[in-house]
């Protein structure tokens, strides 16, 4: 009954790339291009090797995980550090 036109679903809010696998360990994927906003929820105990990793605040108070100063055409991966990590270091 309904039909979306020119919906092209992506986990990029901005930026571009291309997910490679999504699996409990965590995300990978390739950026083509140094900065993008994921369309992940942001926490202060994610990261990106290789990467900054911050919170992008979106309409309706969701944030999500923006990176900037990544290496394009590399294979990376969003991860949580492990919780004990968090523990320790805790700011």
């Amino acid at each position: 009954m309904f039909e979306r036109l020119n919906s092209h679903p992506s986990y990029f809010l901005k930026g571009s790339g291309e997910i490679i696998a999504q699996v409990s360990s965590g995300v990978r994927f390739k950026l083509a291009e140094p900065e993008a906003t994921l369309k992940f929820n942001y926490f202060p105990f994610v990261q990106v090797e290789g990467c900054e990793t911050s919170g992008a605040a979106i309409e309706g108070g969701a944030v999500f995980v923006h990176l900037s100063g990544c290496p394009t055409g590399a294979e990376l991966t969003l991860k949580s550090v492990p919780p004990l990590t968090r523990l320790l270091h805790h700011e």
